[in-house]
């Protein structure tokens, strides 16, 4: 496994763009932070007929309730070196709970992906992982965010590297059967393990000795780095951004 991860080390920095940041503040004029709920992460994905945010369904409906009750509040995605971008109307394409993800519409300027892109999905129906694959998953925990004065500077980047222990039609799971989990930082250094919460919505790529890694889930249930993580499948996404199951 650890030659894997280390042979993959470039793709999983370069993985690093196709994730980015999500939270929300009670109105435009507000400190960022007071960035509210648990700041979530969210995959950025080109079906090849559009291009669109992923995250988890509970996120979204924390972020729902919230603009209920705060009809100011603004929805925000990190895609500039996490400075936050806001999300005005943002169109929700589908959502689904009883595989908990939601698929929102993304209408970015290029100009404001300076350092964030969004992964072409070059296959359909996107792939599943096996009981024994490797995964790396590539999100933002909210321990994380950097502050400066009234300012969020950005949020640190985590990276795990984790064995396939089981698969069913409902989720991935990554067990602590084994000692051979590693959490990286956003410079690949070896970090202990920690609380992941914040990486709901994190997306993760099957790891394979040859070939790019490719997309196949999406992080939605796990407390700390070193016990039981929990993924949906990807596959449950298709080519015109709804869910289907």
């Amino acid at each position: 496994m650890k030659n894997i991860l280390h042979g993959q080390e470039a793709f999983e920095n370069d993985l690093a763009r196709f994730c980015a940041p999500i939270g929300w503040l009670p109105s435009i004029s507000a400190p960022t932070t007071l960035l509210e709920g648990k700041s979530a992460t969210c995959a950025l994905v080109d079906t090849g007929r559009i291009k669109v945010f992923v995250t988890c369904e509970h996120v979204w409906s924390d972020w729902t309730r919230y603009k209920n009750e705060n009809p100011d509040a603004e929805l925000l995605v990190g895609l500039d070196d996490g400075v936050p971008h806001i999300l005005t109307n943002a169109e929700l394409l589908s959502s689904k709970r009883d595989c908990d993800l939601a698929v929102v519409k993304a209408e970015v300027n290029p100009q404001q992906m300076r350092t964030k892109a969004f992964y072409r999905i070059e296959g359909w129906p996107i792939p599943q992982p096996k009981v024994g694959d490797i995964v790396a998953i590539i999100g933002f925990p909210g321990t994380g965010r950097i502050l400066s004065g009234d300012h969020a500077a950005g949020w640190s980047i985590n990276s795990l590297g984790y064995r396939v222990s089981g698969v069913t039609p409902e989720s991935i799971t990554l067990a602590p059967e084994k000692k051979d989990r590693m959490s990286y930082d956003e410079n690949g250094n070896e970090i202990p393990h920690g609380k992941i919460g914040g990486m709901s919505g994190s997306p993760a790529f099957l790891l394979t000795k040859e070939g790019s890694p490719l997309l196949v889930g999406f992080l939605y249930e796990g407390n700390t780095s070193d016990n039981f993580i929990f993924l949906t499948h990807a596959h449950h996404l298709q080519p015109d951004g709804t869910l289907h199951r």
